[in-house]
């Protein structure tokens, strides 16, 4: 008797379990908790174990909004005017590294490298995953853009610790293709996209039915032209299971230009992007979460052109929320090390730079870009009326084969002419350093875009010096190997490739390793044979130092050490 009751009992709990599975009516679909049960849909980091963190605390009750998880749709906005949209863009703060080859030189002239695309692989966003995972994603130029996040959707039955979780986790990886024309017959500006669906996660099998669709939408901000899609590329609706075998989509986005008018002769537009996502389980709330919007910035500017080599650029789509930075080298190639040389004193030393030199000058280096080919004349020829008059007051020297050279750049608003003769450098530098900067600046403003008036800042890749190190001319006392104390090598510049060690003070000749200080274990040679001028990998630490000094004659000397670029 005692089995039958026991094997009733049993049926009774399986049939209650599978009738409360079933009933879809007293699922809820709510964000947080209810009585019986609570779901979410929400956009978490892109790192891995940052997400695993907030996945648990919303299986455990917390809401979306507790956890500051946003999870609601984008409403599209009003028109706006487009100084404010720019103003907005010269706020930004993420720059980027400037990638473009050096200029050549070929018969006899200065001409920069043919314009290249630098575009981000998926695995090349994945690596950057602390930049990738933020809410703008990651601008790597004004035509590469990604973001990668984890995308949890989940519902929940019953009350920790006795409670089902029924759910979906997936990373989502986007990538933003920028254009910069040369189909002068193409009139439409345009941006691609391609997203994928991966490391694809589910409680139960039941939700690999869940259907899943992606789509990047956009609104326009300036001209109801800013936003267009292409019907080739639609929204992609696939279960979970089709995902697994599928995890690709691609999107395009276009703009078609408005009329040129003495207020915006650049046609310039905005449009905001989103990616748009809705999950639709079997039985449970269908969700749907947008996330945060990016900026596009069209123009068909008629001036982007190339002398050398013949490129012409008639319109684009770029990703506008960076900051453009362009950087002088002083070696690639070495050809520009003067004119870098001359910014550089410019922006660290005004006060001792002509005309005007002395305390409180002040020379910027956030630059506008000027288009106007009357004006650049002006700024070049009060400039060089300056060089001129202090060359032959014996103020600054003129050397052979050498040209006027100006810093803020004669193309921009802070020229000797249309700015401050006050907040302005001028020098003799090399002629050829002169023109090749002068083409790589020129191509510059073509390759990444800079409108008149555009805004952007300037900085020189230098040799940086990281470490100063006295030592002595033999091992310290008591000493095998160590003739210096403990030095650190660290803070090393972007730019940098490459460490130079410089003898400042002592034995020119002298010869010596670097050495690693190992608390617990055998000290590491990480250098030998290091000379004055030696050049060497970066490697970084705070327990460095010089070690089995050689020709020296037991004297001193000082090592400085440079990051290079």
């Amino acid at each position: 008797m005692k089995k039958q009751w026991r094997g009733l009992a049993i049926v009774m709990c399986l049939a209650l379990l599978i009738s409360v599975i079933a009933s879809s009516d007293t699922i809820q679909a709510s964000s947080g908790s209810t009585e019986e049960g609570y779901s979410w849909f929400v956009i978490l980091p892109g790192d891995a174990k940052k997400a695993a963190s907030m996945q648990k605390q919303l299986e455990k009750g917390k809401t979306p909004v507790e956890l500051g998880l946003t999870s609601v749709k984008t409403e599209k906005q009003p028109l706006r005017s487009l100084s404010d949209i720019q103003k907005e863009d010269a706020k930004a703060q993420q720059t980027y590294d400037v990638k473009v080859d050096p200029p050549v030189q070929i018969n006899k002239k200065w001409a920069p490298p043919r314009f290249q695309y630098d575009y981000i692989s998926k695995q090349e966003c994945l690596d950057n995953i602390e930049k990738s995972e933020r809410d703008e994603g990651w601008i790597k130029n004004p035509y590469a853009w990604c973001r990668s996040k984890i995308v949890s959707y989940g519902w929940v039955k019953g009350k920790w610790p006795f409670r089902t979780v029924y759910g979906v986790e997936y990373r989502i990886t986007e990538i933003g293709y920028g254009t910069n024309s040369e189909d002068k017959n193409k009139k439409e500006r345009e941006v691609n996209f391609d997203y994928y669906i991966d490391d694809i996660y589910t409680t139960h099998s039941m939700m690999n039915g869940a259907k899943l669709k992606v789509d990047i939408n956009c609104n326009a901000l300036v001209h109801v032209e800013d936003c267009k899609e292409s019907r080739s590329t639609p929204a992609i609706e696939r279960t979970i299971a089709q995902w697994k075998n599928n995890n690709f989509g691609t999107k395009k986005l276009y703009s078609t230009p408005p009329p040129k008018t003495d207020s915006n002769p650049e046609q310039t537009g905005y449009m905001e992007f989103f990616t748009h996502q809705v999950m639709d389980p079997p039985r449970f709330p269908t969700r749907t979460v947008d996330s945060p919007k990016q900026k596009v910035r069209w123009d068909s500017a008629d001036y982007m052109i190339v002398i050398n080599p013949n490129q012409t650029f008639y319109n684009a789509g770029i990703f506008s929320n960076v900051k453009p930075v362009i950087h002088f080298s002083y070696n690639n190639p070495s050809v520009m090390k003067e004119q870098a040389q001359h910014i550089k004193d410019a922006l660290e030393q005004p006060e001792k730079t002509y005309p005007y030199p002395g305390m409180g000058k002040t020379i910027p280096s956030t630059l506008t870009r000027l288009k106007d080919k009357e004006l650049i004349r002006k700024n070049r020829k009060k400039s060089q009326r300056w060089c001129k008059r202090l060359a032959e007051a014996g103020t600054i020297p003129k050397p052979a084969n050498s040209e006027c050279d100006e810093f803020p750049f004669a193309s921009t608003n802070q020229g000797s002419y249309t700015g401050s003769e006050y907040s302005v450098s001028v020098r003799y530098i090399d002629k050829d350093s002169n023109q090749a900067g002068g083409a790589w600046l020129g191509a510059w403003y073509a390759y990444d875009r800079i409108l008149d008036g555009d805004a952007f800042d300037v900085e020189v890749e230098a040799p940086e010096k990281i470490a100063t190190i006295q030592s002595e001319g033999q091992p310290q006392d008591g000493q095998d190997n160590r003739s210096s104390d403990n030095f650190t090598i660290g803070n090393i510049p972007p730019y940098a490739t490459k460490l130079q060690w410089k003898i400042v003070d002592g034995p020119k000749d002298a010869k010596f390793d670097v050495m690693k200080d190992i608390s617990f274990g055998v000290d590491e040679t990480i250098f030998y044979d290091l000379t004055d001028g030696s050049e060497t990998e970066i490697e970084t630490s705070e327990d460095f130092y010089i070690a089995r000094p050689e020709n020296t004659d037991g004297e001193s000397f000082t090592v400085e050490v440079y990051a290079i670029p």
